[in-house]
């Protein structure tokens, strides 16, 4: 959904840049759910490091005016998700409660983070259809190499990890994210990257039982098809309101200097 709200928002201003380096920095502040680059920084620093690469590699300028429309410093996507009162926050007692009505056992998931993923992923597949093979080309097309520098110069991260992490989703099939089945699938793979991302131990008996098991994986698509039944009457609305608060102040007073 992040690709689809930035896109849509400087398409909608009539503001022209590189497509592949915005499309791919709308989604990197995520890879900080894996554990290379600090989530706080990665979410609140994202002017600084726009301000950064308009220094050091001019040619990912695009890349960072991505990463700022993704975050939460300056008040962008995130910020009106992510929050108190934000709209994951809204749905998370609709959420939780058909967790508990499909009696599905998520242990050892925080119930914030539980909601927050579900809500999330529910809402990505209401992206445009065209989505899946802009990302698939954005991958392709731009220069990794230099994506994972200067993430991991300026947020002292790992550079190795990052570009691993990089070259997976660049033959990373994004039409999962457009079915339920898919959506379960990547959700439950999310959740076990990220125990290890966290120092977490999950042990291969575990972990076949949370990815393969058949029966596991149905409910968890039964429970998706109905969060996606809730997101999807005012996830719209939402990121309509959203996209014209953040163009006026976001991108006309802290992203004019970049355009």
């Amino acid at each position: 959904m992040h690709t689809t709200f930035t896109t849509q928002l400087l398409q909608d201003a009539g503001i022209k840049t590189a497509q592949h380096e915005l499309i791919l920095g709308s989604i990197a502040p995520d890879l900080s759910i894996l554990g290379v680059i600090p989530e706080k920084d990665a979410h609140e620093r994202s002017i600084e490091f726009l301000d950064y690469l308009s220094h050091n590699e001019p040619s990912l300028v695009p890349f960072g005016i991505g990463f700022v429309l993704h975050g939460e410093m300056p008040r962008c996507l995130d910020h009106y998700t992510h929050t108190a009162k934000g709209y994951i926050d809204q749905k998370k007692a609709d959420v939780l409660e058909l967790v508990r009505k499909h009696k599905i056992d998520f242990k050892g998931i925080n119930e914030n983070m539980l909601s927050h993923c579900l809500t999330e992923f529910a809402c990505d597949a209401l992206a445009d259809k065209n989505i899946p093979a802009q990302l698939h080309k954005a991958f392709k097309a731009a220069h990794l190499q230099k994506i994972a520098f200067h993430m991991g110069t300026f947020f002292n991260g790992d550079k190795d990890r990052i570009l691993k992490i990089l070259n997976f989703f660049k033959h990373f099939n994004f039409n999962k994210l457009r079915t339920m089945h898919g959506i379960a699938h990547t959700l439950q793979d999310f959740m076990i990257y990220q125990k290890f991302a966290n120092k977490g131990i999950l042990n291969t008996y575990k972990y076949l039982w949370i990815r393969v098991n058949p029966f596991k994986t149905h409910k968890v698509v039964k429970l998706l098809r109905d969060v996606h039944g809730v997101v999807k009457q005012d996830c719209f609305d939402f990121l309509d309101k959203t996209q014209n608060t953040i163009y006026k102040n976001v991108v006309k007073k802290s992203l004019e200097p970049y355009l």
